[in-house]
């Protein structure tokens, strides 16, 4: 369920964010952190999930990326992606699909967070920015980024 990925110090991914294109399933496989939250490693799109008949490919987005959300709209699959920048700054990327093989960069934005979550309407877009712990760190740091839990609204023209 997960080719092309290598699993380094985890011995356990779990499917997240599953999304149907047409006849396809896109999912993210990711790494569990705690009981009920992952970071991901990598969007899979699967033509076939039938016993001895698992047809599984690995997205082609930036290895430098976390995905995050996957959604269809309009017979696209978009997903979100952020790819962490110097100064504790994020690059927060939607690509999108007609056919889950064929990847494109429909925009980005730059945040002080990641975008988590993000929904369509229309031309429009909605994120949700996130925020997580370092695994080495025990405790919270004395400053958060105020954009943490704030809405981002994009309009996209055609």
């Amino acid at each position: 369920f997960f080719p092309d990925t290598s699993i380094d110090d985890c011995n356990t991914l779990k499917i997240t964010r599953v999304v149907q294109l047409g006849n396809k399933a896109a999912y993210i496989g990711a790494k569990p952190v705690n009981d009920h939250q992952s970071r991901g490693l990598a969007v899979y799109v699967a033509s076939s999930l039938e016993r001895r008949n698992i047809l599984v490919k690995r997205a082609m987005l930036p290895e430098n990326t976390t995905p995050w959300d996957l959604l269809v709209a309009n017979g696209e699959l978009y997903a979100l992606v952020s790819e962490k920048l110097p100064e504790k700054n994020y690059r927060n990327s939607v690509y999108h699909s007609a056919d889950g093989d064929v990847w494109t960069e429909h925009f980005s934005f730059n945040s002080e967070t990641f975008a988590r979550s993000f929904v369509k309407q229309g031309e429009r877009f909605y994120f949700a920015l996130g925020y997580e712990l370092d695994s080495k760190d025990s405790e919270l740091p004395s400053e958060l980024p105020l954009t943490i839990g704030q809405l981002y609204k994009i309009d996209v023209t055609p």
